[in-house]
């Protein structure tokens, strides 16, 4: 395997890049195995062996490959030495972590659910994550679908590439640079067939949403309270962005700029900040 820790300006570009392409090709790896042996499997079987056949090959890369392939971001002679640099294995302050979890979370569903009213006539509709999985719904299987983004895009970009970024770089340098790659990887979704419009709100919404994880990350010193707010938004808000449009597309897209792009991670940084504050004053 290649070894990066020769040059620290190649570790850190060239070890990012490298983990970024072999991401995007475990990613696509994944749905062309399952499609190629069992599209004929009825579609609940098949999205199950999607996501399970997803989570072992990033198992593999993020835990095996990485680590000790790579041996990013820093030699280790264990898995417990890898899960203590990556900050997996720092689960207390239980109450913190979990806290600052879940309102991480609430805050994007709160900013969601103004946008949808803002933005059109709201929908509230309990089947868009609890109804039985269509194709055209996944309904409950959100639950289950979005632990896959939730578990290894922290583990990816907060825990492995920003511990990266930080041997080179400032704190605050580190969070732009961590917060932009993590969107730019939102590009991937082109070559799944995603229209390049969508793509390119997605991939700003998901830049500044990187900042606000990756400041998460670096005041918990834990990937655990970023996973769980990833998690959740990803398996929940559908509920709140749920609506009929009906105002024109310069209003929607000024809602959007200022409730969900803008607000929730400037929102969530400052609480992040005032609370993390207060405990650490105790």
């Amino acid at each position: 395997m290649v070894n990066f820790r020769d040059n620290l300006s190649l570790e850190v570009y060239g070890g990012i890049l490298v983990l970024i392409l072999l991401y995007a090709a475990f990613l696509f790896a994944g749905p062309i195995i399952v499609d190629f042996f069992f599209s004929s499997y009825p579609f609940i079987i098949y999205i199950w062996i999607q996501f399970l056949i997803l989570m072992i090959l990033l198992t593999l890369l993020w835990f095996f490959i990485v680590p000790f392939g790579f041996k990013l971001p820093e030699e280790v002679e264990s898995f417990t030495e890898y899960a203590e640099i990556i900050k997996l294995s720092k689960v207390k302050p239980i109450k913190l972590n979990l806290g600052l979890g879940v309102l991480f979370a609430a805050v994007l569903w709160l900013c969601s659910l103004i946008y949808s009213l803002l933005a059109g006539e709201y929908i509230f509709d309990p089947n868009v994550i609890f109804g039985a999985p269509t194709e055209e719904n996944l309904g409950i299987f959100l639950f289950v679908k979005m632990l896959r983004p939730g578990l290894w895009e922290e583990i990816a970009f907060r825990g492995v590439i920003l511990t990266l970024l930080l041997k080179k770089f400032s704190v605050k340098k580190s969070i732009i640079i961590d917060g932009i790659l993590f969107g730019l990887m939102h590009f991937f979704n082109l070559i799944g067939g995603q229209d390049l419009f969508s793509t390119i709100s997605q991939v700003i919404y998901a830049s500044t949403l990187g900042f606000a994880f990756a400041y998460l990350f670096i005041r918990t010193e834990s990937l655990i309270p970023c996973i769980i707010s990833h998690y959740l938004i990803n398996a929940v808000n559908p509920l709140f962005n749920n609506f009929n449009p009906t105002v024109n597309t310069f209003f929607s897209l000024f809602y959007a700029v200022i409730f969900i792009v803008i607000l929730p991670p400037l929102i969530n940084i400052y609480l992040i900040k005032i609370i993390s504050d207060k405990y650490d004053s105790v």
